[in-house]
């Protein structure tokens, strides 16, 4: 909703009555256009979401290591045991228990040590390949492994090996140094590959931490953390493999927001599963999704909402390697770091700060905040199934969607952005306030919730618009269902909009324009509040004050008793604004309430 002192635009009055309604017509158009008009029995509790979201992800930790299948030759055997690591091989020396491999190779690390380290610290133009095959070390006061140098190191895990790596609370760390900081700590690109499984856990900060480039690869990996549980801080790619991940900060981020091209993941037919305090995935530039699998349950989940949580949105970054303060899943009596980045301080599904894509793949998402969150949010393919907090999607700037299937079962807004664009797809909304809302970010529903913030273009009078083009909309709002500041522009596609019931919101709220050139609309909602299509659209339609049931069939027929429009609204209404291909202006329409005539009115 946004500002209620806006003028309403008039409307024509041209009474029908019955002996139980009356229909009244308010705003018409001129110019006809023919064309298919909305499926008939289209009913509204059905074309809502109906998923599951699910269970958080969870991760238990192996018993024992197993040994795989190695693959190819090495240079050096590493075997670790309490007894004493050995090295068959040059390239690597021992101390105690804790092996450091020293020059450019192929290492095989296999057995078991505890309170142990294997450690890289080659020259910076040498690359080295580690291949687990049943690796267990665990350290007390630092990282399990510590690449202090290296061009590049390849963590390969055997085929069917299973491998164990973990830290301790505390690190025993020099004066002044904050490094390592994850029980897998790289300095420079790490990428983790092979078939086989990795568990790593992170419990003094990270999991597994690279301050270059981090590649995973066709790898399972299973972390747990006090803070972030994968970062890598110039990039993050992820290319096949399963990932699941439960920490105390964010799922799995990037850091780098200073050089150029920098912080920026991508992730490609990846099964990601994830329970995080704080966001699922952050990116700190561009962030891009092409397939695969991905399920966040990020800061508590939707039940952990700003109506049910009196501290919500004071989560507190645990950004530069500071151990959590809460351990994961605890959420009460959170309060903020003054220490942390207030701008990453937050509790959303997937984040960006540049541009998310998403191509393709599916989601489930679980939010306290927002579900999916960027400046740019572009939406070209992908099944979502949703449950926020906060908002379902939402930009600062622009919102595209151009295919795929979105069901948001819970939010408080459905999609917020700017400027909001629905070219195709299926997108399925219920709101707690405003279904669709074009720069509505700091309007005063809003301004009590802890966490809110506006947009940049401070959602004033005329600065967001929406427009659709194609797709199919269903939307169930308590508050505004389709909400401009600006203006509103339909030329094609079907939306379908259950408005609130109370009179001080509508089903369609806007202070520029509202212009129809195509597509079919059915917007159902409150008298107090209504709207209509303006004057100037192409495309004629129907305005009509009406006491409409709930679960009761409104149709629409023509002078030659075809039906145009049939719906079953899931809640009462008052308003009945239509608008179709198949309504000519002119030519006058009958409305009917469960098989009930009740009059008819002229476009």
């Amino acid at each position: 909703m946004h500002n209620r002192g806006l003028k309403r635009k008039a409307i024509n009055i041209a009474a029908v009555c019955t002996a139980i309604f009356t229909i009244t017509a308010f705003t018409g158009c001129d110019i006809p256009q023919q064309g298919s008009a909305l499926p008939g029995n289209t009913q509204g509790a059905s074309a809502l979401p109906s998923q599951s979201i699910g269970q958080p992800a969870q991760v238990e930790i192996p018993s024992e290591v197993k040994s795989g299948t190695v693959e190819g030759s090495s240079d050096c055997v590493i075997t670790l045991s309490d007894e004493g690591c050995t090295v068959q091989g040059t390239g690597a020396s021992v101390w105690g228990k804790t092996v450091t491999v020293l020059n450019a190779g192929t290492y095989l690390v296999q057995g078991a040590v505890t309170d142990g380290q294997l450690a890289v610290d080659s020259a910076d133009a040498e690359k080295v390949k580690l291949i687990f095959n049943g690796v267990f070390i665990s350290c007390s006061d630092s990282a399990a492994v510590y690449i202090k140098n290296a061009d590049k190191t390849v963590i390969e895990l055997a085929s069917g090996s299973v491998n164990v790596l973990s830290d301790g609370q505390v690190y025993s760390l020099d004066d002044g140094e904050d490094e390592p900081g994850a029980c897998v700590f790289s300095k420079d690109d790490l990428k983790i590959k092979g078939t086989g499984e990795l568990y790593v856990q992170g419990n003094y900060a990270k999991g597994i931490f690279s301050k270059d480039d981090l590649e995973i690869e066709d790898a399972v990996i299973y972390v747990t953390a006090a803070d972030d549980g994968i970062r890598g801080k110039d990039s993050v790619e992820i290319n096949g493999g399963k990932i699941v991940v439960n920490a105390g900060g964010d799922g799995i981020r990037t850091s780098n927001d200073v050089d150029e091209g920098k912080g920026n993941i991508i992730i490609t037919d990846s099964e990601i599963a994830i329970t995080s305090e704080l966001d699922g995935i952050q990116s700190v530039s561009d962030l891009t999704v092409q397939s695969g699998s991905i399920t966040v349950c990020s800061g508590g989940g939707s039940a952990n909402s700003s109506s049910n949580n009196s501290s919500w949105g004071q989560w507190g970054d645990r950004g530069g390697g500071r151990p959590g303060a809460n351990p994961p899943g605890d959420f009460g009596g959170m309060q903020p770091d003054s220490s942390a980045d207030t701008e990453t301080s937050s509790a959303k599904g997937i984040k960006a700060e540049g541009t998310l894509t998403v191509n393709g793949g599916s989601f489930v998402l679980d939010t306290s905040d927002d579900a999916l969150h960027s400046n740019t949010v572009v939406i070209n393919g992908g099944e979502y199934v949703i449950a926020s907090g906060d908002d379902g999607m939402h930009a600062d700037g622009s919102l595209t969607v151009n295919g795929g299937s979105i069901a948001i079962s819970k939010s408080y807004e459905g999609l917020e952005a700017e400027n909001l664009c629905i070219a195709g797809g299926t997108v399925s909304i219920v709101s707690g306030d405003d279904g669709i809302n074009a720069a509505g970010g700091a309007d005063a529903s809003g301004i009590n919730r802890p966490g809110r913030g506006g947009f940049a273009g401070g959602g004033e009078q005329g600065s967001g618009s929406i427009s659709i083009s194609g797709g199919s909309i269903t939307v169930n709002a308590e508050g505004d269902g389709l909400d401009s500041n600006g203006s509103i522009t339909m030329t094609g596609g079907y939306c379908i909009v259950y408005g609130p019931t109370n009179s001080g919101n509508g089903a369609l709220d806007y202070s520029g324009n509202f212009n129809i050139s195509g597509g079919t609309l059915v917007a159902l909602g409150a008298r107090g509040m209504a709207q209509g299509i303006s004057g100037g659209s192409q495309q004629a339609g129907l305005g009509v004050n009406i006491n409409g049931a709930a679960d009761k069939a409104l149709k629409i027929t023509d002078e030659a008793g075809n039906v145009i429009i049939e719906v079953v609204s899931p809640k009462q209404y008052q308003s009945a604004v239509i608008s179709s291909p198949d309504i000519i202006s002119g030519q006058s329409y009958t409305f009917w309430m469960d098989g009930e005539k009740l009059g008819s009115v002229t476009a």
